[in-house]
């Protein structure tokens, strides 16, 4: 049998702990199967809120994190999740970088982007640049139908200020020969004078020849 209790003005239900008991309020509808149902808006002051359900869901939209920041903001503040024996993980907002992160160790966290404009796409940055040496893993520098693959090594708008270098392959190793491509790469210096050498579709290095040294080769032959 349903009832409907009605007043006017505040009501307040105010335990007292003592020897009766620890002073907490239960609602147990149903011994637990039905549900209580708050027709306006909730407000808990406490200092811990604890939800133990097996799954939770959301209406809203969005879930505003650090609500009662009114100045500017100092404290980082993001989702964790516990994962019992194992390190938790999370994902933040760095305030002192102005940039989201993530840990998947608990210790270490990596940028995902920084300050606006957010980049979905590579091609979106008009201006990119990478914190470490690149990685092709075995993948192809390529460009566009009919476009050249410029090097510019340097920060100049009128030309390369820099040189592109080749870094020598190291002692004993094993220069691999690929098919239907021309070939260079550095090796210590020899009649040529260059260091910098071809791999020919024989697969034989051949070394390019300086002016000076070819000017002497010229003599001699």
């Amino acid at each position: 049998m349903s009832s409907t209790d009605r007043i006017a003005g505040r009501y307040t239900i105010e335990t007292i702990a003592g020897s009766c008991g620890d002073g907490n309020i239960w609602l147990n509808p149903n011994e637990g199967k039905g549900t209580v149902q708050i027709n306006g808006n909730l407000l808990v002051i406490g200092t811990a809120s604890r939800i133990q359900t097996q799954e939770t869901s959301f209406i809203d939209n969005f879930i505003t994190l650090s609500s009662n920041v009114t100045t500017v903001p100092i404290l980082d503040s993001g989702i964790e999740v516990n994962r019992g024996t194992k390190p938790k993980v999370s994902i933040r907002y760095k305030e002192s970088l102005e940039m989201w992160q993530l840990t998947n160790d608990g210790i270490t966290f990596a940028n995902i982007y920084g300050k606006e404009p957010v980049l979905s796409r590579v091609s979106d940055d008009q201006a990119p640049q990478i914190g470490g040496n690149l990685n092709l893993k075995t993948f192809s520098i390529i460009s566009d139908t009919n476009t050249n693959i410029v090097f510019r090594p340097g920060n100049s708008t009128n030309g390369a200020t820099g040189t592109l270098q080749i870094q020598q392959v190291a002692p004993n190793s094993t220069i691999i020969y690929r098919a239907n491509s021309a070939q260079l790469f550095a090796n210590t210096a020899g009649t040529g004078g260059t260091g910098l050498y071809t791999i020919a579709p024989d697969n034989s290095h051949q070394e390019l020849v300086s002016r000076k040294k070819a000017m002497i080769l010229s003599i001699i032959f």
